[in-house]
């Protein structure tokens, strides 16, 4: 009787010890991929995708998503969830779980998952048992658009994807790393006279560069011993590794100034494609780097940048907007007290303003300052407004 009552107990409780589904595939580079839809604007939200690799649906409600290993209960899933056999659950890392939780048309978390900050994928049963965690920042940040996922659905083989497949099976072209970013001998900033600009790359690896602000790639010229530089140019390089199973590397940045390139204000320099011309179009790929007004460089970033602006245009210094994107892989905002009124040690997002419509009386060349005096009025008079 005894034997009997203890198999009826195991059966019992069977249904809340599953473990049977597995995180499959996720996606923290969620650029402009896997677009979702939400009130007819495209959104490109990070995601996660379960698997349920048995003949039976399993149903997790209850059971947790989390970005941090030390509190694995931080978002649960509704009741009513049910992964059919052989199929998928794909999960929005959007952050609004708690006030819209049916946001694109998809179940969403209440967390986003910052990837450059080294945020973890952790999976885990209704009573809080850890299942699988992923640490992002062991395994390193994705280039953007690319995932981490088995090989094959419910696999041992983990791999970088390039080709992302949520909600459908794994496959496609895999990779086990990326190379290495180059390592360059000079600091950018400004510099007294001409330099000898060497960089070094892993073992094996091949590297190319461009001197014109854009984003280096094989096509790029290759690089075989020291560039000499001796004017304002910023230098970027990538490094294509030797092997087949890895990817090519983050680009390095650094621009140079030289002489009487010098100011009294701090400097920014951005580089991408086609901003040497101010045309840009769209989001244009961009990377930026600051310095203080002696030339010493302070931080940088990768991101987005629109133009800003309307008769900024006819200026050679226009008006731009820049965003730091996570999900190019590099960082998640520039760390830098812009404000000297705010404490804040870090931003996502800058507006630079070239004042084109401060700009009078036009004859002689405007005021250009207005917008800024007013602000800076409003902070001293304590004015609680926003500046």
């Amino acid at each position: 009787m005894r034997k009997t009552l203890i198999l009826l107990s195991l059966i019992a409780l069977a249904p809340s010890t599953i473990a049977q589904v597995v995180v499959n595939e996720f996606c923290t580079a969620n650029y402009n991929d896997w677009a979702n839809t939400d009130a007819g604007n495209t959104e490109y939200e990070d995601w996660v995708e379960l698997y349920n690799p048995t003949a039976a649906a399993v149903n997790i409600s209850g059971y947790w998503l989390s970005d941090d290993a030390t509190n694995p209960q931080k978002w649960a899933f509704p009741a009513g969830t049910n992964i059919p056999a052989g199929g998928y659950k794909v999960v929005l890392l959007s952050g609004t779980g708690d006030y819209n939780p049916g946001y694109c048309g998809q179940t969403n978390t209440n967390f986003r998952v910052t990837q450059t900050n080294g945020d973890d994928i952790v999976f885990s049963n209704a009573g809080g048992t850890i299942l699988e965690s992923y640490d992002i920042g062991t395994i390193g940040a994705f280039h953007a658009n690319h995932s981490y996922a088995r090989d094959t659905n419910g696999g041992a083989v983990w791999s970088i994807h390039t080709n992302p497949s949520p909600n459908a099976a794994n496959g496609g072209p895999t990779a086990t790393a990326y190379a290495t970013k180059p390592v360059i001998n000079i600091e950018a900033g400004w510099k007294p006279g001409p330099i000898s600009v060497t960089a070094t790359a892993q073992a094996g690896a091949t590297m190319y560069y461009t001197l014109d602000g854009s984003t280096p790639t094989n096509a790029s010229t290759l690089y075989t011993g020291a560039v000499n530089i001796t004017a304002t140019t910023t230098f970027r390089i990538i490094a294509y590794p030797a092997g087949a199973t890895e990817l090519p590397s983050f680009a390095e940045t650094n621009t140079y100034f030289f002489g009487t390139d010098q100011h009294n204000v701090r400097m920014v320099a951005i580089s991408g494609g086609t901003l040497g011309d101010g045309a840009w179009g769209g989001n244009e790929n961009t990377h930026i780097e600051f310095f203080t007004p002696q030339g010493v460089f302070v931080t940088e970033a990768q991101g987005d940048s629109n133009e800003h602006g309307n008769d900024s245009n006819a200026y050679n210094q226009r008006g731009f907007d820049y965003i730091t994107r996570d999900a190019m892989g590099e960082d998640n905002e520039i760390e830098y007290p812009v404000f000297v009124s705010s404490d804040r040690p870090g931003y996502e997002r800058l507006i630079f303003k070239a004042a084109a419509n401060d700009n009078y009386p036009f004859s002689n060349g405007g005021a250009h300052i207005r917008d800024s005096y007013v602000h800076e009025l409003s902070r001293i008079g304590g004015l609680h407004l926003d500046e």
